[in-house]
């Protein structure tokens, strides 16, 4: 008789610590993602480091991460094209948190690329002769299409413009 109790007391007390620890993970951080000019980011990746957690933003630019635990969260946001932002909050159990950020461009001047047949170096990189057209060049004469644009602005350049059939593209001779 008293095996019985002792057992029914552990499994009443097991199922009132479960219950417990369910109602105490319902804790939510939400917000948006915006750029710097205030537009929403659509998809940009809000992950909680260290957890299993991860969403992506909607086409509002909010997220929302619900039935978390009490505790302290690192978020880290991303896009392409942006900087990753990091921020650390802490959420009490049954508080709900508005996390607002805002991503600032990744855009990084480039200087002059040359793309060879083989890959692509910078301008002061490489050696041999190199002509560079610039979009002031582009601004000269009429132009109905791409190959036009550089067609007759570089010394020993060929181009064979298509002539709208099937499978015929346009080619660059050297």
């Amino acid at each position: 008789m008293i095996k019985r109790v002792n057992k029914s007391l552990i499994l009443m007390l097991l199922a009132l610590i479960s219950s417990a620890t369910v109602w105490s993970q319902n804790a939510k951080i939400a917000g948006s993602v915006k750029d710097i000019q205030g537009n929403p980011l659509f998809l940009a990746q809000v992950v909680l480091e260290g957890k299993s957690k991860g969403t992506t933003t909607n086409d509002q630019g909010k997220y929302e991460f619900k039935s978390l635990e009490a505790g302290t969260y690192t978020v880290i946001f991303k896009n392409i094209g942006f900087e990753t932002a990091t921020r650390s909050i802490t959420v009490a159990e049954n508080q709900s948190i508005n996390l607002d950020v805002v991503l600032e461009s990744e855009i990084k001047s480039v200087d002059e690329v040359v793309v060879i047949g083989y890959g692509s170096t910078r301008t002061k990189d490489l050696t041999g002769s190199a002509t560079i057209i610039s979009e002031k060049d582009f601004a000269q004469g009429s132009v109905s299409t791409p190959e036009q644009l550089i067609m007759g602005k570089v010394a020993g350049v060929k181009i064979n413009s298509n002539d709208g059939a099937p499978g015929s593209g346009s080619t660059i001779r050297l």
